[in-house]
């Protein structure tokens, strides 16, 4: 699972922004604005030319003001308990999912697992799949994010994804770091295979520690101390 944070913070901002009591958005006014990339592309067929330039540059405007909204929502791994416990949800949920495809494999699938059984097992040495779901995003997710329009939870069309189990684009390092270690504490799953809360390497430089301090070593991209992939 790539960029899980991202999605975490877009489907919230989508229970927010839209589903709540206090929406700000319609549905159909949510996709206008992430296909528009938040004001920043106004393209045809979803933004009609024969609105006339003033009025597209208003809407515009609008959008980015809405993103500004969007940015501000509550944030996976910031100490939000509510956000935190849809994000548990929702982990849960999605590697329940991988090993349901496996273990309660239909149709085609469970015809080439019992094929795959057939061909390479005996009956002392069964032969299985093991399913490893994890959550790990590595130095990918500049690529990744490359090709993903914008989300809703106001990430601009083509920026990177969330790096592992990282947060996203906190611009306190410090708070940054001590959050997400306790946030993948609790969001480890007996089943995950991997889920690393370090790979803060994908910060801007404005979000960087200010000169003279340093990262923390137990926090480093990819893991490479704290026990991921």
């Amino acid at each position: 699972m790539n960029g899980i944070a991202t999605a975490i913070d877009a489907l919230w901002a989508i229970k927010d922004m839209v589903l709540s009591e206090q929406a700000v958005f319609t549905l159909p006014e949510l996709a206008q604005c992430l296909i528009c990339d938040w004001g920043h592309d106004m393209k045809e067929p979803f933004c009609s030319s024969t609105m006339g330039d003033d009025r597209v540059a208003v809407l515009a405007e609008r959008f980015k003001k809405l993103r500004g909204y969007a940015l501000g929502r509550p944030k996976f791994g910031r100490g939000d308990a509510e956000v935190d416990r849809f994000a548990r949800r929702l982990m849960h949920d999605l590697i329940e999912l991988a090993y349901e495809a496996y273990l309660q494999a239909r149709g085609p699938v469970a015809d080439r697992l019992a094929a795959l059984r057939a061909r390479y097992g005996t009956s002392d040495r069964p032969f299985r799949i093991i399913v490893t779901p994890g959550i790990t995003t590595f130095e990918d997710y500049g690529g990744i994010g490359s090709f993903l329009g914008a989300s809703a939870d106001g990430r601009g069309a083509g920026q990177p994804v969330a790096s592992d189990c990282s947060p996203y684009r906190a611009c306190d390092v410090r708070l940054q770091e001590d959050v997400s270690r306790k946030t993948l504490l609790r969001h480890q799953h007996a089943r995950a295979g991997g889920g690393e809360a370090g790979g803060v390497s994908h910060l801007s430089a404005r979000c960087r520690p200010p000169r003279g301090r340093r990262r923390s070593p137990a926090v480093t991209p990819m893991g490479a101390r704290s026990g991921g992939d």
